[in-house]
Order: C-alpha cells, then structure tokens, then sequence
C-alpha cells in the first residue's frame, strides 16, 4: 500500500512539474482546399475533350512535383520520428545504467523502490529533505526489475526504480500493473529492465 501512494504521489508531480517546465505546441492540420474542376478549366490545367476532362502537361509536371515535394516531406517526418525514437531508447539504456543521475533515494527496503533525478530542477537541496530513504548523489543499486520514467526530456525528468526485493512486497502483478499505470500517464513511460518471475 505504501509503494502505491509513494507512486501516485510521483505521478502528481511530475505531471505538475512536467507541465510547468515544459512548452506545448500544437499544430493545426489544415488541409488546402482542392480546387474545383470549373477553376482549373478557368487556370488552363483542364481540358475538356470528347472523353472527359484531361489535364495538361504542365499540370500533370505540378502534381508530380507536389507528390515529390509531399514524399520528401514524409520522408523527413519518418527520419526524424527515427531519431527521437533512437534517441529516447538511448536515453533509457543510460539511465539504466545511471548515467547523468543527479541524485537517488533508496527506499527499497521501506518499499521496494528507489528514485533517481535526471532533470535539471534537481538539486542536492532539493533532493535531500524530500528523500525518505537514503539519499545519495550516486545511481541507484542494480537489480531494479523496471521502473516508470516521468517527465522524460523536462527539467522535471526522473525514474522510480522498482524491486521485488525490499518491503514492498512487489510481485510480478505489481510490477505489471505499475508498468500498466506508467504508461498510462501521458508524461511517463515504462523503462522494463528484467520480468518478475
């Protein structure tokens, strides 16, 4: 019981933090209104003919220029939606590792969990005196079996690491339905390091 209010409790927060810390853009799709048939007769992309409507060379050049212009830009859409992900599977292998932690908070034998701070709103003084368990300026001890990463990119970035070890009492059921819980949230994700068996 203990564990999931220490995680609900997580969760407030950095999706408190994350919001503050982080800028929203939203993009408005709008799609160009097609032309009617009548407008590219008028613009002399149309032809009429015995057999229907043909469209001339030069339009026929246009549109093909258009759906190149369109592929490209899929394309660089498609490349660039690669490197976030890349990059994003990178940062989770380094934080499986520890790398660039901030600070820690073991409290895994309170409740089978130790957080460890990433993001630049971290400091030692402000760790320290939130941390209930014992705090370090080091990774947290391997041996996690995953653990939900909250605020991933902002200042409020950190990782709540979870054992089956420790007083917890997590089990593979726990542990599955934290997983289920941090992907939920719109501001975490999963980081699985090891199944529960």
């Amino acid at each position: 019981m203990k564990t999931l209010k220490f995680i609900t409790v997580l969760f407030l927060a950095t999706f408190i933090l994350s919001g503050c810390f982080s800028e929203v853009k939203q993009s408005k799709n709008k799609q160009p209104k097609q032309p009617s048939d009548e407008q590219l007769i008028e613009e002399g992309k149309l032809i009429k003919t015995e057999k229907g409507l043909k469209a001339t060379p030069e339009y026929i050049e246009e549109l093909e220029a258009e759906e190149k212009r369109l592929d490209e830009e899929d394309n660089k859409r498609k490349m660039k939606d690669y490197e976030m992900w890349s990059e994003l599977e990178q940062l989770e292998i380094d934080k499986v590792e520890g790398k660039n932690v901030k600070g820690s908070c073991d409290a895994i034998a309170k409740s089978s969990t130790c957080i460890e701070f990433y993001g630049s709103f971290y400091t030692e003084e402000m760790m320290r005196p939130g941390c209930d368990g014992v705090f370090s300026l080091k990774p947290c001890p391997e041996g996690m079996n995953g653990g939900c990463n909250t605020g991933v990119g902002t200042a409020a970035d950190m990782v709540a690491w979870m054992y089956v070890s420790g007083g917890g009492e997590m089990t593979a059921a726990s542990m599955e339905n934290a997983a289920k819980a941090c992907d939920s949230a719109p501001v975490s994700r999963w980081i699985p390091v090891k199944p529960v068996k």
